[in-house]
């Protein structure tokens, strides 16, 4: 909705809906959790973006915290008291709330320059607690596991070109990890990273154009001790780089 002649704002509902498997098995035969699940959950958006000339733009966007209500059934055995069975399981695991703050200004070589500052508020996420339907699978396997994770940023700068036909992207992404030295586990041994971009996109007529992008991801080694560790963690996490290829069609009606 426009406000004015250099400024519009936007409101949105985000529907999300998420699946998920999680298997823990301390002890083959002897103690095991398999459970699967899914849940339909929502927020909502709100954008700003102001113009005030035609080559520069700032813009600010908001998005809500989802917490991911999973429902579904668990396999669950603790043999030392003969206890086994399928049972109703769910699990909430949040989404966080971000804030982007952007800026892009266009040279008169058609050459776009962006920078986005990005907050996401991963503190919600203060613990992992699975609940069952079962009064005994809940004593045996309830017990809450603290996670608290910390609020990140993230830095993103990107440049467009655009030529005739076609669009030319890169771009490098500083990304800070929310997990705590105190609750690193296997389950998502994170560190901070730096991340490279480039992708292309071509016109191949008024309606059809193809996309082709690749990102590599560059992750710090991380050591842990087991004195600042929950779970006794003594180590250091190495060789965890990404790289993503994609490729994409796109039709305009």
């Amino acid at each position: 909705m426009p406000i004015g002649d250099y400024a519009s704002i936007a409101v949105g509902i985000r529907f999300v809906h998420s699946s998920g498997i999680v298997k823990a098995t301390p002890a083959e035969n002897v103690v095991y959790m398999d459970m699967e699940g899914d849940s339909m959950d929502y927020g909502y958006n709100v954008a700003l973006a102001y113009k005030p000339t035609a080559d520069l733009e700032f813009g600010a966007t908001f998005r809500s915290q989802v917490d991911l209500s999973e429902t579904g059934k668990a396999d669950l055995k603790y043999a030392p008291a003969g206890f086994e069975g399928n049972y109703d399981a769910s699990v909430t695991v949040p989404l966080p709330a971000t804030l982007s703050l952007a800026v892009a200004y266009t040279l008169p070589t058609d050459t776009t320059i962006e920078f986005v500052y990005e907050r996401n508020y991963w503190s919600a996420y203060k613990d992992l607690d699975f609940d069952y339907g079962n009064p005994t699978a809940e004593f045996i396997f309830g017990t809450s596991s603290e996670k608290n994770w910390e609020d990140t940023s993230a830095y993103r700068l990107g440049i467009t070109q655009e030529l005739d036909g076609m669009t030319l992207m890169a771009g490098v992404v500083y990304d800070e990890t929310p997990i705590p030295d105190q609750t690193l586990s296997f389950e998502l041994p994170d560190s901070d990273s730096l991340s490279v971009s480039l992708g292309a996109r071509y016109e191949i007529n008024d309606s059809i154009d193809l996309g082709l992008a690749a990102l590599y991801s560059m992750r710090d080694e991380r050591t842990v001790k087991a004195a600042d560790n929950d779970g006794g963690l003594d180590g250091e996490f190495t060789n965890s780089n990404v790289l993503m290829v994609s490729m994409g069609v796109g039709y305009k009606f």
